[in-house]
Order: structure tokens, then sequence, then C-alpha cells
């Protein structure tokens, strides 16, 4: 599997390699990156269907850009991103 991050001393994460962000990948990270949602949340903003986002999200999750935590029934996203990813260009 190819690398598309790399993490710092402390711990942060950052992209690497921004090959693997599709312009559907990108609109998911756009969406999650205004509030933590679940996997149903995100398909109604971004359209889709439930499985073609569960496999984008779990992509993005394998990269360690985004995290899957479970919420009852629902699987919430949120970013992993350090605050300084989260406000450049590839986000804003």
């Amino acid at each position: 599997m190819t690398t598309h991050t790399s993490r710092s001393r402390r711990g942060e994460i950052f992209v690497t390699d921004v090959s693997f962000l599709t312009p559907q990948k990108l609109q998911l990270l756009e969406a999650i990156k205004k509030y933590p949602k679940s996997i149903r949340e995100l398909v109604k903003k971004v359209g889709g269907d439930v499985k073609n986002v569960y496999l984008d999200i779990k992509e993005l999750e394998k990269a360690g850009v985004v995290k899957l935590k479970t919420s009852g029934k629902a699987k919430k996203v949120e970013l992993k991103l350090t605050s300084e990813t989260k406000n450049s260009a590839l986000l804003s």
C-alpha cells in the first residue's frame, strides 16, 4: 500500500502525496472540515451512495487523514489533520 501521509514527532499528520485525493474525496474533506458528520449525513451533503462514500472514507482513514468513530448506530467522521493543514489551500 502506498503511504500518502507522514507523521511528525509530535504526532501531527501531513499529507505527502495528494494524488489519491479525487474530486469526490476533496468534496468529502470539505464537508467533514465544517463539522464531524455521520456517513449518512455526508451522503446527503455531497451526493452519491452510502457504499461509495464509505469506501472513500475508509481510504482516507487508511491514509491517516480522517478517523471513523462509532457513536451509537452512526459512524462519525473526524479530520485528523493539523490545524495548519486544515486551513491550507488544499481545504480552503
